[in-house]
């Protein structure tokens, strides 16, 4: 099946998170004593939600020594109902003078659960329904499906550092922030949505989250698993299939892929959110939208799904930044309509040899591409036959063309040794000549192939000739040659992707679709880069069964040379 290279919009808005730490005089707060109001944002569930009745919420509040040995210093846990006028969570106590790690976590637990004091300190514990709080800095989900479509899974947290002077009253008013990305996965097509049965579905997350360092624990990924077994899509009219809580680090961060199965009156259907689509932007909700739902039957596999995603603050307005690529892959076929994937059919027109990498691209594209960014390189599925090229003195091996005038144009490029992808502004000078004789057979081919695997799409450019590193790409990539110039074969530049993708045109095309054509002897890969300064091509010789290659700037339009020319386009990605 296939899928789109396309731009994805990210809509998104932070939100300015701050501690305010300060003494107050004239709060009616005894000397040496501390005050704490844990301030929750206004985006909070209200205590009218169906998922938050019978729930209290509990605010927990801790303060550890410091230095090489951080030991408790005061632990303590108060509940409130929720409602919309919960605002804050305080507490009343008196500690030491002294610097302090100050920890604070909000969550819901039982409406009816009663305080348990502990003996040897004799603070207040409630218990747990939705993480295990016994550790502030190891909060463990208790139940990872608990935190799907659920508000009452909810929670919040804060971590800094607090002076407490002798004989002064201190008022601390930490702002608490979700530990977490909320991830809302909706069907686009509302028609099908009101048309689902059943939902299940599984992806990766962290489960444990240190509140001392703000960050999700490393090695604590799992995998949950979901289900719905009676779908009831009034309860989401807006197209929401599910809504997770999925613990994030402040930096961004990529989630992996989200399998989700389908089941209608036609039967069942398998979706995949490809790995590395959806951020994970803590304190913000990341809405991703696509039209998933097919009205017939279709296979296990990847489909054709245009994937929207929307990133925003629980309470804060939107606005536009940069669109995320969804890149291609190293051995896809490219089909007409600019589509890729990784069945070949009768509208596949190239494959992918390269993605846009740490080479150097200043082709000038054209007012159509202008502003848009490389996604990736191409080769069509057919070369041309080996040719005689270049002007001949006995007249039996030439096609006319006097390549030797490129010595005049601005064309240059150093050996396949140097890292540009230029083929597409060094082919403008090529196209030129060959457009000037009637006599090329060369570039009579090369516009038969193109005319053949002409296509219409927006993101993929015309056809031209590969630069020479483009064109060593290809060979190494699908080969396995050496860098060095004629160095041996070299297996660790093989891409075994690209390789069973060429394999497939081949065995479906046939000797048309090999690197070298028909050829039977040493044949010179026609490249677009021209040394001015030697008046040769940049290209590589190889063999038919490519057991050798020599390269760079050691071919030249010499009599009875013979050229393969394998056109390639550039794909760029979507709006």
């Amino acid at each position: 099946m296939k899928k789109n290279i396309l731009g994805l919009l990210l809509i998104i808005c932070c939100m300015g998170l701050f501690t305010s730490c300060s003494d107050d005089d004239n709060n009616g707060i005894d000397a040496g004593q501390m005050h704490v109001s844990a301030v929750l944002p206004a985006s909070i569930t209200a205590g009218g939600a169906e998922d938050i009745v019978g729930h209290k919420l509990r605010c927990i509040l801790e303060l550890w020594t410091k230095g090489e040995v951080s030991q408790p210093a005061y632990r303590n846990e108060v509940v409130v109902e929720p409602s919309a006028e919960t605002a804050a969570i305080s507490f009343d106590l008196a500690v030491d003078a002294g610097t302090y790690d100050c920890l604070m976590w909000v969550d819901y637990v039982d409406g009816t659960v009663a305080a348990a004091g502990r003996s040897e300190d004799g603070a207040i514990r409630y218990a747990d329904k939705y993480y295990d709080t016994s550790d502030l800095r190891n909060v463990a989900i208790k139940e990872m499906s608990s935190l799907i479509n659920n508000e009452a899974a909810d929670a919040f947290y804060y971590s800094g550092e607090v002076s407490k002077k002798s004989g002064e009253a201190l008022v601390l008013q930490p702002q608490m922030v979700r530990p977490f990305a909320k991830v809302s996965v909706l069907e686009k097509n509302l028609r099908e949505f009101k048309l689902l049965w059943a939902l299940s579905g599984s992806y990766n997350a962290t489960s444990k989250f240190n509140v001392s360092t703000g960050k999700a624990v490393d090695g604590e990924m799992v995998t949950v698993d979901f289900s719905i077994p009676k779908f009831n899509w009034e309860a989401t009219p807006d197209g929401t299939l599910f809504s997770a809580y999925i613990f994030a680090n402040e930096e961004s961060e990529d989630m992996g892929e989200i399998k989700l199965n389908f089941t209608t009156k036609q039967g069942q259907q398998n979706v995949t959110v490809p790995a590395d689509l959806v951020p994970l932007l803590r304190n913000q909700h990341v809405k991703v939208s696509g039209n998933m739902m097919k009205e017939s039957p279709i296979e296990d596999t990847e489909f054709d799904i245009v994937f929207d995603i929307d990133v925003e603050d629980w309470e804060s307005a939107n606005s536009d930044i940069t669109t995320r690529p969804l890149a291609a892959k190293i051995g896809d076929f490219i089909y007409k309509d600019g589509t890729f994937g990784n069945e070949y059919n009768e509208k596949a027109i190239g494959v992918i040899f390269a993605l846009k990498e740490n080479f150097t691209d200043n082709s000038d594209y054209g007012t159509a591409f202008e502003g848009k960014k490389i996604a990736g390189y191409a080769m069509a599925l057919e070369g041309t036959d080996r040719i005689y090229i270049g002007p001949s003195k006995d007249g039996g091996f030439t096609d006319g063309t006097d390549i030797t005038t490129l010595a005049t144009t601005e064309t240059y490029n150093a050996d396949y040794t140097v890292r540009t992808y230029n083929g597409y502004e060094y082919s403008k000078a090529f196209n030129a000549i060959f457009d000037n004789t009637e006599q090329s057979l060369l570039f009579k081919q090369y516009k038969g192939l193109r005319a053949k695997y002409n296509h219409t799409a927006a993101n993929l450019s015309d056809w031209y000739i590969p630069s020479a590193h483009q064109m060593y790409d290809i060979c190494a990539r699908i080969y396995g040659i050496s860098p060095e110039k004629n160095g041996p074969l070299d297996e660790s530049t093989k891409d075994a992707t690209l390789r069973a993708a060429y394999d497939v045109a081949v065995s479906r095309i046939g000797t048309q679709a090999k690197l070298v054509g028909n050829a039977s002897r040493n044949t010179w890969m026609m490249t677009s880069s021209f040394d001015k300064a030697q008046s040769k091509i940049s290209t590589l010789l190889v063999d038919n069964n490519f057991t050798y290659i020599n390269s760079a700037t050691t071919g030249s339009w010499a009599l009875n040379s013979q050229y393969v020319l394998r056109p390639v386009l550039t794909i760029f990605e979507g709006e």
